[in-house]
């Protein structure tokens, strides 16, 4: 068995994670770490402390460890041999490796201090080593102020049925280890408290200029079929993170799909995130949503590399936010995710000092940090990592997690741990909460290059992180992301994907926490039209008369001549001769007001606008309504134009028919403008329905005088026809101009 690894220092990282990862699965056992409920939240426990020394004058060598002590803390210490030549060591409680360069004997000796709580009274030795040499390794245990002696087992020479590792098998006793405690300590079980927890990161950093924000910000040359820094398109549009409807949206949306709360991507005191961030608690209150940040430690144009800046931030996130009831807490401490842990050289000293002087700043709270290193152990809470592109590596990466970061001492370093346990002090021994990190795809393409690209497969790719996270057993889930669109890793609604992702996190969350998720009844909506003055300007009253809301309710504008835009703070961009608005939510029983305003109006000429409306509801299934309106400035005669419409929709599961209605505008001779609704239809497609709505639509035309001075509109049932016909949109288009040319035909001039 060979040792040479390179000189490359990254290759010798990711081969000592690969190694320590397959000894952790090889040589675990169910009984090696305390399972969820085997402890209360917090109760007493002894603590054991020892020490493990290893020695070598072989090339190489490997010792695993298994069925022993559960480790919650370690230190080791290179005694003898730094000499050696092409020395390379890993040392971890479960595992030691150890190689030099081929057939040198240079002795090499290792000291392993350790604290452990009691698990098995025997632990399996595997020791292999090279054909020269012996490895031998010692285990003294702490009693009465010293290190006793406990057992010794050595590989010498050779072994002929282990040609080339020369493996031999010891089983050791550890009775009299837990006849002799150390000290008491305090056992705390985070991941018990926090429960079944179904977390997405959140981006609130995107604004426009006519939105709440009133600036373009992370949005890029966005049209109306793209934008040029975004994977997908999302399906409320070209967004504000400051608007507040947008965030219930979001909010309401994450609740139906299980998510119960986001890790808000935050940026410092004053930032954009920062502001968006007082919106989002604000909502998630009336909604009983979680809100914690991510904190972005990773700035290369300003590198954090203080632990006064840091904590004076982290300061400020505490006493202005966790108050909030929607700030998460365990056990009335703030929880705070904590990206790029290790960025800037930062190693378990710095972290650990910014944690003491933030609690001595703002009282106790719980860091979960990103990382994948046991070394922080005994700094943080919790430990997760933000994405891994390969499911494969994310499954391997949660056994790592659970075979050797379940498990640590917090607060304290290992020699101030020591110290107290010494000195017969407490230490808090915590079982940490550990999080299983999924992405439905990932595409950086367009912001990146060449970029990475990660398929979604249909959805298959994201079920099948699920399925690997609830198989593992992870209590814990993060979604990776609700909204990062320019890596294409969002789930919320998009024009490419829909609600498949919504839908799908809804199944798999209901199966991790094995309860259902209750169901919304469908949104209503009408839509009634009205114009005034000049008739420059149209506007359109969107009511929700159902009991659940409208999500994504976009309304497009085409005016027969000129062009239109719309003044709401939704509007989207778009090509000219065509108005589009995005409204986000329309709420059960309100009313939603849009204006559109008409360039190049008339006094003299009318126009004709189609108007088309899509919505959903929150299971996904889309709906969609098309209205004719003719807009007509007129100054004297009376005129009324009255539809009759009946439309009857069929798709392949539902079919429904809508009144049969007659619509009648009266208007007065005093300039004022009015509107006639010529054509309005209803469809309604449910999720991967592929027929095609068929619609039949029966109209009838009558005029009267009337001498009413005001404008109004009436609808009554109609119960029978007489006659019926079938038109296109075309064919009603055609009827309404020729109503309004005769009604300009017959109406005198205007007098100066």
């Amino acid at each position: 068995m060979g040792c040479a690894l390179g000189d490359s220092r990254s290759l010798f990282y990711v081969m000592k994670i690969l190694i320590v990862l397959v000894a952790s699965i090889a040589f675990s056992s169910p009984m090696t770490y305390i399972v969820a409920g085997s402890h209360s939240s917090e109760e007493a426990t002894e603590i054991y402390f020892y020490r493990v020394v290893v020695e070598t004058n072989s090339d190489w060598t490997t010792i695993g460890f298994s069925n022993g002590p559960m480790v919650i803390g370690y230190n080791y210490t290179l005694i003898l041999g730094s000499e050696a030549p092409n020395l390379k060591y890993v040392v971890e409680p479960t595992y030691i490796w150890i190689c030099k360069k081929p057939y040198d004997r240079t002795l090499v000796s290792i000291n392993i201090s350790i604290i452990a709580l009691k698990g098995n009274e025997q632990e399996s030795i595997v020791i292999k080593k090279g054909d020269i040499g012996s490895t031998n390794v010692s285990m003294y245990v702490w009693i009465g102020g010293g290190f006793r002696h406990l057992w010794s087992v050595s590989n010498n020479g050779t072994n002929p049925q282990y040609p080339g590792t020369n493996d031999r098998f010891f089983t050791v006793d550890f009775k009299q280890l837990y006849e002799h405690p150390a000290a008491s300590g305090l056992y705390e079980d985070i991941d018990l408290e926090l429960k079944e927890h179904v977390l997405a990161f959140y981006y609130p950093w995107y604004g426009v200029t006519y939105g709440a924000s009133g600036r373009w910000f992370h949005w890029e040359n966005a049209s109306c079929s793209s934008i040029a820094n975004a994977a997908h398109y999302p399906l409320l549009g070209v967004y504000d993170s400051w608007d507040e409807r947008v965030i219930e949206t979001h909010i309401i949306l994450a609740k139906h799909s299980g998510v119960e709360g986001f890790i808000v991507s935050w940026w410092g005191p004053g930032s954009f995130e920062d502001q968006s961030l007082k919106r989002i608690i604000k909502v998630a209150e009336k909604y009983n949503f979680k809100i914690t940040i991510y904190y972005e430690s990773y700035r290369p144009w300003s590198p954090l590399v203080s632990p006064t800046n840091i904590v004076n931030e982290l300061s400020y996130v505490v006493k202005e936010y966790s108050t909030s009831p929607s700030f998460l807490k365990i056990n009335g401490k703030p929880v705070i995710f904590i990206y790029a842990v290790e960025a800037h050289n930062r190693g378990p000293s710095f972290w650990l000092q910014v944690r003491k002087d933030l609690e001595n700043s703002v009282g106790p709270v719980y860091l979960i940090g990103e990382l994948r290193s046991p070394s922080y152990l005994y700094v943080f809470d919790g430990f997760h990592t933000y994405i891994e592109l390969n499911s494969s590596v994310m499954r391997e990466l949660y056994l790592f997690y659970d075979s050797r970061m379940r498990l640590g001492l917090t607060g304290l370093s290992f020699d101030e741990a020591v110290a107290k346990i010494l000195s017969g002090g407490e230490v808090v021994v915590q079982r940490k909460a550990l999080f299983y990190t999924l992405i439905p795809g990932y595409d950086d393409r367009k912001i990146r290059s060449p970029g990475k690209y990660v398929d979604r497969d249909v959805g298959l790719f994201y079920q099948k992180m699920w399925s690997d996270a609830l198989e593992l057993g992870a209590r814990h889930i993060l979604i990776t992301s609700w909204n990062e669109l320019h890596e294409g890793t969002e789930i919320e609604p998009t024009r490419e994907y829909g609600f498949k992702y919504i839908e799908i996190t809804r199944s798999c969350a209901s199966k991790l926490k094995q309860v259902g998720i209750g169901n919304i009844p469908p949104p209503s909506l009408s839509i009634n039209t009205s114009s005034y003055g000049l008739g420059d300007e149209l506007y359109i009253e969107l009511s929700n008369s159902g009991g659940g809301p409208a999500i994504a309710v976009r309304v497009e504008a085409t005016p027969l001549r000129g062009a239109a835009f719309f003044t709401s703070p939704y509007r989207q961009p778009c090509e000219p001769g065509r108005a589009v608005a995005v409204v986000p939510l329309i709420r059960s029983g309100e009313t939603h007001q849009l204006t559109i305003k008409l360039r190049e109006a008339s006094e003299t000429m009318s126009n004709i606008v189609k108007l088309s409306i899509w919505y959903y509801p929150l299971n996904g299934s889309l709906y969609s309504t098309e209205i004719l309106v003719a807009i007509h400035r007129i100054t004297s005669t009376i005129t009324e134009t009255a539809t009759k419409t009946v439309t009857t929709i069929e798709t392949s599961t539902i079919t429904k028919t809508k009144e049969i209605t007659t619509t009648a505008t009266q208007t007065k001779a005093v300039e004022r403008a009015y509107t006639i609704t010529v054509k309005e239809s209803l469809t309604i497609t449910q999720e991967r329905t592929t027929t095609a709505t068929q619609l039949t639509t029966k109209t009838s035309t009558l005029t009267e005088t009337l001498t009413q001075y005001t404008t109004t509109t009436t609808t009554k049932q109609v119960t029978q026809l007489d006659w019926f016909t079938t038109l296109s949109t075309a064919t009603i288009m055609l009827i309404t101009g020729l109503a309004l040319g005769a009604a300009l035909l017959h109406r005198p001039q205007r007098q100066s």
